[in-house]
């Protein structure tokens, strides 16, 4: 695999270690190849790992044992894992879902959104943050508590900037972008199913990212589920590796939410 995917996986481990480690001593964990941002609370979609293409087995197990026997997770592998490496998850109580997840990177940002459907502007007061966490926590199907726990202390910490769209005096779709060292993380991008298929997630992250990007900016990067990644690509993401998403206390509803069948 091209050294720039090497690359990719680097600042993806680091911006997601930046937002769901946060504020915990024992939330961060990395390895040759591998790395493990933990909340330590019991949702799967918050402790987030990933096997990138360098991982042996031996750092398969070093993640296992970060994650300790029962924590639910999802850790994202390498479409280039080496032989044998995926086995080591799949011995702790992980599945393998049935549909590859993109890690998607873009160089510049997209083009404004040619609407004026929707207002997009950055959560930036207590109100406005807590729309953000409302609408995360009904996509995600989980307790709102853990989500501003979560990824909400993060923007507390000044970690990730939420931004919402939103339909008169309603909020309809939220991202949360994570700025560090010259990459642009897109998290958390949510629109639940009642807002869904009118242009907001699409207005949202075209002028989030271009308010976002700087001269600096090297690089845009997330990682798609099966039910985002045609949106990412109209936006200009192009795929660096079709990632084998595995995971383990995962809920059948969320599981469908995604695009990934139960």
């Amino acid at each position: 695999m091209p050294h720039s995917a090497v690359a990719t996986w680097d600042a993806y481990a680091t911006l997601s270690t930046l937002v769901s480690g946060a504020g915990r001593p024992d939330g961060v964990h990395r390895g040759a190849g591998w790395f493990a941002a933990l909340s330590r609370v019991p949702s799967a979609e918050l402790n987030l790992c990933g096997l990138d293409p360098r991982a042996t087995a031996a750092g398969a197990a070093e993640l296992v044992a970060a994650l300790g026997p029962d924590l639910p997770a999802v850790v994202f592998t390498s479409a280039a894992l080496r032989a044998g490496v995926r086995d080591v998850l799949l011995a702790a109580g992980f599945e393998t879902a049935s549909v590859p997840e993109p890690l998607m990177r873009c160089d510049r940002p997209p083009p404004p959104a040619a609407t004026d459907a929707f207002r997009v502007a950055p959560a930036t007061t207590a109100p406005e943050v807590d729309a953000a966490l409302a609408l995360t926590a009904e996509a995600h199907r989980i307790d709102r508590a853990l989500i501003a726990a979560t990824i909400g202390a993060a923007a507390t910490q000044g970690l990730a900037q939420p931004w919402l769209a939103w339909d008169g005096d309603e909020a309809v779709s939220t991202v949360w972008l994570v700025a560090h060292d010259g990459f642009v993380g897109v998290r958390e991008m949510m629109t639940p199913p009642r807002h869904q298929r009118r242009g907001a997630g699409r207005c949202l992250l075209a002028t989030a990212l271009a308010a976002t990007w700087t001269p600096w900016t090297g690089q845009a990067l997330l990682l798609a589920t099966p039910a985002g990644r045609r949106l990412y690509a109209s936006l200009g993401f192009d795929v660096v590796d079709d990632v084998v998403t595995c995971y383990r206390g995962l809920e059948d509803d969320v599981k469908a939410a995604i695009g990934q069948a139960p």
